[in-house]
């Protein structure tokens, strides 16, 4: 029983100190208040200080605020006009003014308007669906070439077609809402928007113009509709801050630089259903360090990846029959390269001066290695070239220096002038033929020139040369 009444005694002392130390934290909490003299010199823009949202007169308006956290009664505004609120007659609620208000429309024959120009100063902008009654359908060509004032445009669903630089140069414009209705993105439509951010294609385009967005050096992020069947010639040209791109399975065709010189270009993804990649299509693309072509893919067209100094890994699809000229040329951190079953010619220079290749193995379809296609690769240590060959062309292998082994099938006819030149360390053929048919391929002019000693190793003994 006693020891249950100390219990009890304990438990209460301890309470009454509790309440004594909220009681004495509480008076010296109101003592400090009480003597704190509020500064409201605070521009602190947090949502509990909001005084009032942005809208087309004023931008966002904030309350100043003491040290102490303490709301003031004073207001500062922070950031860019908001949007008009647009009612159904297209005037805005707050400033009376008119959607159409700078807009040039002419009237088309089948009673349908075109944006033709623009004469406003607005820095928003919205395409109106229809004017006196009628829609609006187009954009005509230039209709907002070199419009400076412009910050962001956004399309009403009526709006079909955009004409050939209908907005080039604007180069103000960030944001741009191509609308649900969109079908023809023309050639070079927004050309040289430097501030453009992100764009995403609406699933109704199918074909985007030549050179749409070529020069949009702030492009970040791309969205490609899940419709669209072709990427036009320098679509996406110099496009400089794009980091990542998806090729959906409908585009068929990307055409030629299409994505040159996306200098930030580091991850794309090509899927199945692409069968055509035009000339130079990611030429320059310097941060771009693996790709894989889809078996989809027929062929890789002159200059494709010229120049991409950070590629170091390429897996081309067992559908590409055939690698153009400079295909790879001067990827000089290339390392890897997994040629597809189905290639059957490997043209002049597709890997020349890839300084870190290191090997190559071609499948027995190709039939013909074109000139200097090797040349300048010196950490190229052993080839072998399959049974389907044919020719060696002129100066294919040549100032290969790191060039130790080279395994030759038999059908072999031709080598080319200066084919081995100056492959200084090279020091074994591995010939699929006899001794005989060694001897009768034709071998061009100083074909193996500063090559040193070196062995050939035939189906039925050595030569040495």
């Amino acid at each position: 029983m006693k020891k249950h009444k100390k219990r009890a005694l304990w438990l209460l002392v301890m309470l009454l100190s509790i309440l004594l130390a909220v009681c004495f934290s509480s008076c010296e909490e109101n003592t400090l208040k009480s003597s704190h003299t509020h500064t409201f010199d605070q521009r602190v823009t947090d949502k509990k200080y909001l005084k009032k949202y942005a809208d087309c007169l004023s931008p966002l308006t904030y309350f100043y605020s003491c040290v102490c956290g303490e709301k003031g009664s004073e207001s500062f505004e922070e950031g860019s006009l908001g949007d008009h609120a647009w009612n159904e007659e297209n005037v805005c609620k707050i400033c009376d003014a008119r959607v159409d208000a700078g807009l040039r429309f002419s009237l088309n024959d089948d009673e349908t308007y075109t944006v033709v120009g623009y004469e406003g100063t607005q820095s928003t902008l919205h395409i109106p669906s229809a004017y006196k009654g009628l829609p609006v359908t187009k954009i005509a060509p230039g209709a907002f070439s070199e419009c400076f004032a412009i910050q962001h445009v956004s399309l009403a669903d009526s709006i079909e077609s955009i004409g050939n630089f209908a907005f080039r140069d604007c180069s103000l414009l960030v944001t741009i809402d191509l609308g649900e209705g969109l079908t023809e993105l023309g050639a070079f439509a927004f050309w040289g928007c430097s501030s453009l951010s992100s764009i995403v294609i609406p699933d109704s385009v199918t074909n985007m113009g030549e050179g749409a967005f070529s020069q949009c050096t702030s492009l970040e992020s791309v969205v490609l509709s899940e419709n669209t069947t072709s990427i036009g010639s320098s679509t996406f040209s110099s496009c400089e801050a794009l980091t990542a791109v998806t090729v959906p399975a409908s585009v068929t065709s990307i055409g030629t630089a299409a994505f040159s010189s996306c200098t930030n270009l580091a991850s794309v993804s090509v899927e199945e259903g692409v069968e055509a990649l035009g000339k130079g299509v990611f030429q320059y693309c310097v941060s771009l360090s693996h790709i894989t072509i889809p078996d989809s893919v027929t062929a890789l067209e002159e200059y494709a990846f010229l120049a991409c100094t950070a590629l170091e890994t390429v897996d081309v699809g067992d559908g590409v029959k055939s690698i153009g000229p400079s295909a790879f040329y001067d990827c000089k951190n290339l390392v890897t390269v997994t040629l597809g079953e189905s290639l059957e010619r490997v043209d002049e220079r597709a890997f020349q001066n890839c300084e870190k290749l290191s090997e190559i193995v071609f499948p027995d379809g190709v039939k013909k290695i074109g000139n200097s296609v090797f040349m300048d690769c010196p950490s190229l240590s052993r080839v072998t070239i399959g049974a389907g060959v044919t020719e060696i062309g002129s100066y294919a292998f040549a100032r290969c220096t790191g060039l130790i082994s080279v395994t030759m099938g038999q059908g072999v006819t031709y080598i080319g002038r200066f084919a081995f030149v100056d492959c200084t360390n090279l020091v074994t053929f591995h010939y699929a033929g006899t001794k005989q048919a060694w001897g009768k391929i034709t071998k061009d002019f100083e074909w193996s020139n500063s090559v040193g000693d070196y062995t050939v190793y035939c189906a039925d003994g050595t030569l040495d040369e």
